[in-house]
């Protein structure tokens, strides 16, 4: 997301609660029907390196910031998400299990050039669920913007970017909360083997943000 009334360019990871903040800008943003938005924004998320690619002056200049989320909650959001995508109003994974999604990431782990006819559903569902929050916000290996706020502390760490970093209008310092979920604790999906592929999958982020399960 690019502001350029405010000056700033949100580095939007999937399932962090960035939908909120990208909300109190435009109202219809992620507006959806059938799963999918009707009024995409295609800098929704792409990446650090992505934005200083095509927009370098502005990723320059511009107040960059972005939130993470603990792995392991992260990927029971995402599998959540997934399972209730669709197709022609059709759920694209509608029986898969916790562990079946990541039985079948992991498959994909191991080699993200086969492409498996046997996994059920879009590859690429499987696919953005593997892919590095450090990585993304990072260029050549470095940490690429000025502010890293976290899922578990949203509305505080906004209130940082909103207040102390942008200066915005009291209009946007407080968040309103969008795809709300009722589920159990993340902890609760996962067996020893789940917890561990996850911890191998996201070693890195685990590391650099000091998650724990």
């Amino acid at each position: 997301m690019i502001n350029d009334t405010y000056s700033f360019i949100f580095v939007h990871l999937n399932r962090t609660g960035g939908t909120s903040i990208e909300k109190l800008f435009n109202p219809e943003a992620d507006i959806e029907k059938d799963g999918f938005s009707m009024k995409h924004d295609p800098h929704k998320h792409l990446s650090a390196k992505e934005y200083s690619i095509l927009y370098p002056e502005k990723f320059k200049n511009y107040f960059t910031f972005s939130f993470v989320r603990n792995p392991w909650d992260l990927v029971v959001s995402r599998y959540h998400w997934s399972r209730y995508q669709k197709v022609n109003g059709v759920p694209l994974l509608p029986s898969a299990t916790f562990h079946d999604f990541v039985s079948r990431l992991e498959l994909l782990h191991q080699d993200l050039r086969n492409y498996r006819e046997d996994l059920d559903g879009p590859q690429w569902i499987y696919l953005q669920s593997l892919r590095s929050q450090l990585n993304r916000i990072s260029i050549d290996g470095q940490i690429a913007v000025n502010f890293i706020g976290r899922f578990e502390t949203l509305s505080e760490d906004w209130g940082k970017v909103a207040k102390v970093h942008l200066a915005l209008p009291e209009t946007y310092k407080k968040l309103p909360h969008v795809f709300r979920s009722k589920r159990d604790d993340y902890r609760s999906y996962y067996n020893t083997y789940t917890k561990q592929v996850v911890s191998n999958w996201f070693a890195k982020d685990i590391d650099a943000f000091q998650y724990t399960f």
